[in-house]
């Protein structure tokens, strides 16, 4: 079976393998042809038909025995070779799932105390992690950002959005003190908490948990689509990262975009003039889930921000879309 694989593919090797039996159909016939034609061999009568058959069939025999040595050394090559491909596959195979458990551990591992009731506005004394904490996250950044389009005087959609993530991710002391909001606006963060006590846990930052989070999940989608393409071919990784994105739910991806959006994640989609730019939202479809209602943003903006970057995006076939609830056509 090998052989006749390494035949398909080689022309060469196809070549020798069919000389082989005309070699060996040359040799069993060569003693007739010296013999019975003129030919200038000249044999030595003193050793006898049989002796002079097999002289004459030596050499020839001998060929067809290198050729055959070869294709068999050459096919053990080949199998040496596979082997050490597939160990390699193996390992990297087996390097992504461990990166894959250390992000599900990471998100286990993210929490908040002393988490505030959302609907009644009344501090429950509880702590929550995993998606509940995404889920948490994701609720508070679109109470900031209402905030700050409700007290800040600015009619740049984009600019409210850059603010409103500063405070989401460093918290609303660091945005004061590094010029992003005025002293108005931060005494109104404070006076929040006279209304609502529960909002002295509101808009502290989230930087100390979310930063090692992302950097690993950045690291984990880089090891994939910066892998050798010989070695895991794209459709390949395209399945590994849909392993890794089905671990994200949608919050997870929304406020990776928002990450990515606001600057301090730019490595994970870069413009396409950019030499050996990363394309992970769109070659790799990391946010394929998002879903516009559950963020500031429409249908339009979001595509016309990714597509912006890389608007020739790689494809594994024609129905391979960009996003899952957000169809280009439409918006």
């Amino acid at each position: 079976m090998k052989l006749i694989q390494r035949i398909k593919h080689n022309p060469f090797h196809a070549i020798l393998v069919l000389m082989v039996p005309v070699i060996v159909f040359f040799a069993l016939i060569a003693p007739w042809l010296f013999t019975t034609f003129s030919s200038p061999i000249i044999f030595n009568e003193d050793t006898g038909h049989i002796g002079n058959t097999f002289g004459i069939m030596s050499p020839f025999i001998a060929i067809a025995a290198v050729i055959v040595t070869y294709l068999a050394f050459r096919m053990q090559l080949d199998a040496n070779e596979k082997m050490f491909e597939n160990s390699r596959r193996m390992q990297f195979e087996r390097q992504f799932y461990e990166m894959l458990k250390i992000h599900c551990d990471n998100v286990m591992h993210l929490h908040l105390d002393n988490m505030f009731n959302t609907i009644t506005g009344i501090s429950n004394y509880i702590s929550i992690n995993g998606q509940d904490f995404i889920r948490s996250l994701l609720d508070e950044f679109n109470r900031i950002y209402a905030f700050v389009k409700e007290n800040i005087e600015h009619t740049d959609n984009n600019k409210v959005f850059l603010i409103s993530y500063y405070i989401f991710y460093f918290g609303q002391n660091a945005a004061y003190k590094n010029g992003r909001i005025d002293y108005k606006t931060y005494s109104s963060f404070q006076s929040m908490t006279t209304i609502y006590p529960w909002f002295a846990k509101f808009a502290q930052g989230h930087l100390d948990q979310l930063s090692s989070y992302y950097r690993h999940l950045y690291l984990t989608v880089k090891t994939v689509a910066q892998a050798d393409e010989d070695l895991v071919p794209y459709a390949d990784k395209r399945q590994l990262l849909r392993i890794l994105r089905a671990q994200l739910s949608s919050a997870e991806q929304t406020l990776l975009f928002f990450n990515w959006l606001s600057g301090h994640g730019k490595e994970w989609e870069e413009d396409a003039s950019k030499s050996n730019g990363n394309h992970f939202f769109t070659d790799y479809r990391m946010i394929h889930n998002i879903i516009p209602e559950q963020q500031p943003f429409t249908k339009e903006s979001i595509l016309q921000s990714i597509l912006s970057r890389n608007p020739h995006y790689r494809k594994l076939n024609d129905e391979d879309t960009l996003f899952e609830l957000i169809d280009e056509k439409e918006a």
